[in-house]
């Protein structure tokens, strides 16, 4: 048995109840530990998405026997960029630092990024000691943070970032291997360590795993009562239902979904399930329309409902270059579900949709290339019904969880078996 530590605060726990769908670690936590292997997982005491806390101090939860999350308390945030969450991140990191002495020492830790500071740590110790490290780039970390100054600014917002850069270069370069969601994501970071690809540096996509229940259970049955309330049923074949399911955040044009909402009729039902920064705004511009629905936080049952009535599922990214060179994992849900995905998203996912026929990828930032697309596919069953089958298609053979999942679990273990850390300090 293995001794698996992994970081990661930014996805929902097990712990969160039915509104959390596990995602990357919480899947390969799982499969660790159905494979025998020990878990602990290091999260935070506050939920990014939902932006609350789910405890007031330092927690040890034991999921069972072999599988632990320890959550650390820092300061809450509302906004994803911002000086708080910054100071969040600063914090759980110096905690971890202080208390990782206390703890058995693990036989590989797989560290993500974000956060970078969390993943700096984890490499300085894990070097310290000879343990196998793996960091895991999810987010285009500090690149990103880049474009938020204005232009002409660039030489001052690097000096400015300077210390996350120096961090992000330590942890790729002392790292035993790096992982990426796509290869560009991979080549990305090993040009902060400054090195050619090994053996141990992999790629895994994101993924997601489909709640496999039946419509006849009890929760399934009540999640289909809570959407008739809304008029949305699985008896009603005219509608053609437009889902979001996320958070709200400014990385999305939900304005543009909002606008073509309104020219839209009341057959198109754009139900825009989450909350977040843009939440308040959405409703504010949905005041009159009949045909957009903001239920708010969704569980896990009523997502699973939903996106089995839904005709398509929205993905209304600002193609900026972390999201263009990758899948991320809100459409993969959606195929998940044989659900085609309408996307504003340039790259890697415009890609996928066109090559596998699932999708349709209107302009960014453009109301009637959306509305185009929906008033002339409303009158084509034939090819919706084309598209739903190649959405489930696409998903199991790109994007099947069981398999990435094992996949990566043996990869964490392999390393450990082969003794593949290279001591680089």
């Amino acid at each position: 048995m293995l001794n698996i530590w992994m970081l990661n605060i930014g996805e929902s726990l097990p712990i969160d109840g039915n509104g959390s769908r596990l995602m990357r670690y919480g899947l390969l936590a799982n499969t660790l530990n159905r494979l025998g292997h020990r878990v602990t997982w290091l999260s935070s005491t506050f939920d990014h998405f939902r932006k609350r806390f789910r405890d007031s101090s330092d927690s040890d939860i034991c999921v069972n026997e072999n599988y632990n999350i320890k959550i650390l308390h820092s300061v809450p945030y509302t906004r994803n960029i911002s000086l708080n969450r910054w100071r969040n991140h600063n914090e759980i990191a110096k905690k971890f630092r202080l208390k990782v002495y206390e703890e058995k020492r693990p036989d590989i830790i797989l560290a993500s990024i974000p956060t970078i500071e969390l993943a700096y740590e984890s490499v300085t110790y894990a070097n310290k000691y000879d343990i196998p490290v793996i960091v895991d780039l999810r987010d285009m970390w500090p690149d990103i943070f880049l474009n938020i100054f204005p232009r002409g600014t660039k030489k001052l917002a690097r000096l400015l970032l300077n210390v996350p850069f120096k961090k992000m270069k330590a942890a790729c370069t002392n790292a035993t291997a790096i992982m990426g969601i796509s290869q560009e994501y991979l080549d990305w970071g090993l040009t902060y360590a400054k090195r050619e690809q090994r053996k141990s540096d992999i790629v895994f996509p994101l993924s997601c795993c489909q709640i496999n229940i039946d419509d006849k259970e009890k929760d399934m049955v009540n999640a289909y009562q809570y959407w008739e309330k809304y008029g949305l049923s699985i008896h009603n074949k005219d509608n053609l239902i437009i889902s979001f399911i996320g958070n709200f955040g400014k990385r999305f044009e939900m304005g543009t979904v909002m606008k073509a909402a309104k020219k839209m009729g009341s057959r198109f039902k754009f139900v825009l399930g989450g909350l977040g920064e843009q939440h308040e705004t959405c409703k504010k511009m949905a005041k009159g329309l009949d045909n957009v629905i903001l239920p708010g936080w969704l569980d896990n049952y009523q997502t699973a409902a939903l996106l089995k009535l839904s005709t398509f599922g929205l993905a209304p990214y600002r193609s900026t270059p972390d999201f263009t060179i990758s899948v991320p994992n809100k459409p993969i849900e959606y195929l998940s579900y044989a659900v085609p995905v309408l996307s504003s998203l340039k790259g890697a996912l415009e890609t996928l949709l066109e090559k596998k026929e699932c999708g349709f990828t209107y302009q960014n930032n453009n109301v009637d290339s959306l509305v185009e697309f929906l008033m002339k596919i409303s009158g084509d069953p034939v090819t919706l019904k084309r598209m739903s089958l190649n959405s489930r298609k696409a998903y199991e053979e790109r994007f099947l969880s069981e398999t990435i999942y094992h996949n990566m679990a043996n990869h964490l273990i392999s390393l450990v078996k082969n003794n593949a850390h290279v001591k680089v300090f």
